[in-house]
């Protein structure tokens, strides 16, 4: 383990920094200033491995596991698999809400006020109030403007490392199902909603989806919208199905559904 020092809100070892001035708010950001080409990677409670850029540019984290301590490390390639400890701190956590990581951007769905997301969200969104209403309008625009990329499914299956990136899908129009969730996690959250970006499983398929919280009740294209709770919703599948009754069954099988991580 390397040594670490703090300056105020700020842990810092081997050329990596972690501002922890956003915990409250549900996340950290991790940069380094390295010159090398050497892969670095930050981990969260030995749960969460993130990629960092090369070019030191600071990435937003989401502190998914409650209040309590979390475990935050980051790491240089030495060679391969081959890893070097450069921070290894444990930070109290006390969220302003269990809201908090679930309502502001990360890596997992960057974007900022002059998103094409962000904007998007506002225009399906006017004249809407309620938040199943809104989630409507949001889980219907991903749907119907966004098709499955399977190049891209290979391509990320041989890679390993992606991240998607909302404006992107708008853009090009195609994606994975991660890029399905980040969507519509940012234009969710862009709208007040509280929104989980979920990865896991899908009774045997890898997979990603979203749990979004509605303080109202509603029915949103054949799914029960509980008021006050976490509700499911795949835009993956409802794009791929049309809504059909077994794609729908499908998402209110609670049985069905295994989340290994939240963003």
């Amino acid at each position: 383990m390397s040594n670490t020092n703090k300056d105020g809100t700020v842990i810092r070892g081997g050329g990596a920094s972690i501002d922890c001035s956003n915990i409250a708010n549900g996340y950290i950001t991790v940069s380094h200033n390295g010159a090398d080409n050497q892969k670095r990677k930050a981990r969260i409670n030995r749960q969460q491995l993130f990629s960092l850029p090369l070019d030191g540019l600071a990435k937003a984290l989401p502190l998914c596991f409650g209040d309590g301590d979390y475990l935050l490390e980051v790491f240089r390639q030495i060679s391969g698999e081959k890893y070097s400890t450069l921070i290894s701190q444990t930070v109290e956590v006390k969220l302003n809400s269990q809201f908090e990581p679930y309502i502001h951007p990360n890596t997992y769905c960057e974007y900022n006020s002059g998103s094409l997301c962000v904007d998007k969200a506002a225009k399906v969104c006017t004249g809407i109030t309620g938040d199943a209403g809104r989630v409507k309008a949001i889980y219907r625009y991903v749907a119907d403007n966004v098709s499955y990329d399977v190049k891209l499914a290979v391509s990320v299956q041989e890679k390993k490392e992606w991240l998607p990136d909302p404006d992107e899908v708008m853009w090009t129009g195609k994606t994975i199902c991660w890029g399905y969730a980040s969507l519509m996690a940012a234009m969710c959250r862009s709208q007040g909603i509280p929104c989980k970006i979920c990865v896991g499983w899908s009774g045997e398929v890898w997979h990603a989806w979203n749990e979004v919280y509605t303080r109202d009740c509603g029915n949103i294209y054949g799914v029960a919208v509980k008021a006050g709770a976490w509700n499911r919703f795949d835009a993956t599948f409802m794009d791929s199905s049309n809504c059909s009754a077994a794609a729908i069954a499908l998402i209110e099988n609670d049985k069905a559904w295994q989340v290994s991580y939240y963003g």
